[in-house]
């Protein structure tokens, strides 16, 4: 986003699935002054060309060698639900020089937040039923999809939501749901019980009934050095919608 400065550490954003990065101008712009902020744009979605298979693994190995070839340390990451998944992987892995985590709309096990609403054979069931949205599903039938969800957990900004959609058609369809069967597969709270960065995560309690909203942060017991923030006055995008309250949340964890 900006010339490469080495007195300054580095902010990467890391965006949801089917995203551009673009998604974190906003947030971005707020940094740009103290830090190199650096927007990250994963191969397949929003016009970014595809690649073939091990999707996450390569995005995780692309990122460290990336970080690793720019000589950058004390990173901060900010990624949203998907880039929150990414970001922890990199955490995990140890392979570069991370400062501080934030995330947004993020959950470790993304099948627990659907078993909360369906029973845990359902599971598969969903799967299948999102292999025939994105891989075969018409693209009007496709369209109708993707707009409700963005409505419906998104944003109720009408210009964001049609940007949203934008992005999601021009993504790779065979990307985005190989990306969301791997989030349901994945259990990563085993690497946070051993979390040793400061990470500070932004809960959605008005997307999810309260049961669930409680069952999520539960699951965050065992896990170390995690503060929740959770916001009952947005939708997902909320960094874009609740812009000025996210920045002083954030900026505030980042400077204490």
């Amino acid at each position: 986003m900006n010339s490469a400065n080495p007195d300054k550490s580095t902010i990467l954003f890391l965006p949801d699935i089917g995203c551009s990065s673009e998604m974190w101008m906003n947030v971005a712009n707020h940094y740009k002054e103290q830090y190199n902020c650096v927007l990250i744009d994963f191969a397949g979605f929003a016009n970014t060309p595809a690649i073939n298979d091990y999707y996450t693994k390569q995005y995780v190995e692309e990122i460290e060698s990336y970080v690793k070839q720019q000589n950058w340390s004390n990173l901060i990451l900010f990624g949203h639900n998907f880039g929150g998944f990414i970001a922890c992987q990199l955490a995990a892995n140890k392979k570069i020089n991370i400062r501080k985590i934030i995330t947004t709309d993020f959950f470790p096990n993304q099948r627990l937040v659907h078993e909360q609403k369906y029973k845990p054979n359902k599971i598969p069931e969903i799967i299948q039923q999102l292999k025939e949205i994105y891989c075969y599903a018409p693209l009007k039938d496709f369209i109708a999809f993707q707009r409700k969800i963005i409505h419906t957990i998104y944003t109720n900004d009408k210009m964001l939501a049609e940007k949203i959609l934008s992005w999601q058609l021009a993504s790779d369809r065979k990307t985005i749901i190989n990306v969301l069967i791997n989030q349901l597969t994945t259990d990563l709270y085993p690497y946070l019980k051993n979390n040793e960065i400061p990470w500070l995560n932004f809960n959605v309690g008005r997307t999810f009934e309260k049961k669930a909203e409680i069952h999520t942060l539960e699951r965050y017991i065992n896990s170390k050095n995690i503060s929740q923030i959770t916001t009952h006055h947005s939708k997902t995008f909320f960094f874009i919608d609740n812009e000025n309250w996210f920045i002083k949340k954030t900026k505030k964890f980042i400077n204490n």
